[in-house]
């Protein structure tokens, strides 16, 4: 009586710890669904967007007129501009109302208008002022105080400057 009764616990754990197994299985899959599910979304966004950003970079680096080596990278010179570039754009994005993206994004127009690296640093914070205190894209801001500057090519204009007198402009007007 006794091992025909344990026999029958026994068999009745076992049917218990299956189940408990197909719960945990249920579980598992609804925090894979509701949890796991838009972690990998949410990486393949950001991957997306480091995509964009990188290529923006390599953009604006081709503008200046330094292009990648046969391995596909910058060396020498252009792989401390590349760094230098994209430091700066990950500071202003942090430092500002504007994105990492956006401030590369400016950086591109600024090496369109034929300004090199160290032209484009020390341009970066005017022009963010410009665009903030106008309230205009900063790709804008980027444009039309790379236009002014390039107009005004060694008279000692700054970008600082030129926001200031955008903003002086603007309130004038308003």
């Amino acid at each position: 009586e006794v091992l025909k009764l344990t026999t029958q616990l026994g068999t009745m754990s076992e049917i218990q710890t299956v189940s408990m197994g197909k719960s945990f299985q249920k579980a598992g899959l609804g925090m894979t669904i509701g949890l796991t599910a838009p972690i990998v979304a949410g990486t393949g966004k950001g991957v997306k967007a480091f995509a964009n950003y990188d290529a923006t970079i390599r953009s604006t680096m081709s503008a200046m007129g330094q292009f990648v080596d046969e391995t596909g990278n910058f060396s020498g010179q252009s792989q401390k501009d590349y760094q230098a570039l994209s430091a700066a754009a990950k500071e202003w994005g942090a430092e500002s109302i504007f994105s990492s993206l956006e401030a590369a994004q400016a950086q591109e127009v600024l090496a369109s208008r034929g300004m090199d690296t160290n032209k484009i640093l020390s341009t970066g914070p005017g022009i963010m002022a410009l665009a903030a205190a106008s309230q205009i894209e900063l790709t804008e801001a980027a444009d039309a105080a790379g236009s002014a500057l390039q107009q005004f090519n060694g008279t000692g204009l700054t970008s600082a400057h030129v926001a200031d007198v955008f903003a002086q402009a603007a309130a004038d007007t308003a």
